[in-house]
């Protein structure tokens, strides 16, 4: 069964994703709707004009994300914006700019699985992660479509697992073994944070600057004063080493 999900993602406006792009933009035929779902981290430059324009040949919708209300959680409103927008598709994908697809067994399994379940998505521990879910709209219909944090009991997407796990008809597949056919960067959009206000990145620092080097290279467009951030980084990497 070959899907054709729609994407839906949250982007800080102080942050770009020149790698994300490249994957979208050589694997667009693969998709539905691609819904980025801006939102404001009140820190940090604003690069959501230049994503806007370097992502139209795309087809991608932009939304803002609205006022956080006391009490609300940041993520589950943006998603739910998000998902306001979503329509056709029989499939949604939530995913994450740190997500990576590294070969074509990667979607040959998605591909081969779809068609006999309803959630399939990648694990960490015992965590279902927000950076690849694919789930039926059937499924996700019958959740309480909370993608916040639940104080004191689980992490974003936390309550989404909780649901999915008590339907009886939602089938779910844990990509196995895990890490195969896809990489996850974790601390990506903190680690950029760090640089921008020119301190140092603090999590996997090694992966990041591999993740920088190849940013340098892509083939979509970059944004001048990003460039100029990350090709200083990565001269001061070298230096320290």
């Amino acid at each position: 069964m070959k899907i054709k999900p729609d994407i839906i993602v949250t982007w800080p406006k102080n942050n770009d994703y020149p790698l994300w792009r490249e994957f979208i933009r050589d694997n667009r035929y693969r998709f539905n709707d691609i819904i980025i779902v801006f939102m404001n981290p009140n820190q940090g430059p604003d690069y959501s004009d230049e994503v806007r324009n370097f992502m139209e040949p795309d087809y991608a919708k932009f939304i803002e994300s609205p006022a956080i209300g006391s009490g609300e959680d940041w993520r589950n409103v943006a998603v739910n914006a998000g998902l306001f927008h979503s329509i056709n598709a029989n499939w949604i994908w939530f995913t994450e700019q740190d997500f990576f697809v590294l070969d074509d067994g990667f979607w040959s399994e998605i591909y081969q699985k779809a068609s006999e379940y309803d959630v399939i998505g990648i694990a960490q521990g015992q965590r279902l992660h927000p950076a690849c879910i694919f789930i039926t709209r059937e499924a996700l219909g019958k959740t309480k479509r909370n993608f916040g944090i639940v104080e004191g009991e689980a992490d974003h997407f936390g309550q989404l697992q909780k649901d999915i796990e008590g339907q009886e008809m939602a089938r779910c597949y844990l990509m196995d073994p895990p890490g195969i056919g896809y990489k996850h960067f974790n601390g990506l959009s903190h680690n950029w944070t760090l640089l921008a206000r020119g301190e140092e990145p603090n999590y996997e620092k090694e992966d990041f600057y591999k993740y920088l080097e190849a940013c340098i290279n892509v083939t979509v467009p970059l944004i001048p004063s990003w460039r100029e951030i990350a090709i200083n980084a990565l001269k001061t990497a070298k230096k320290r080493k």
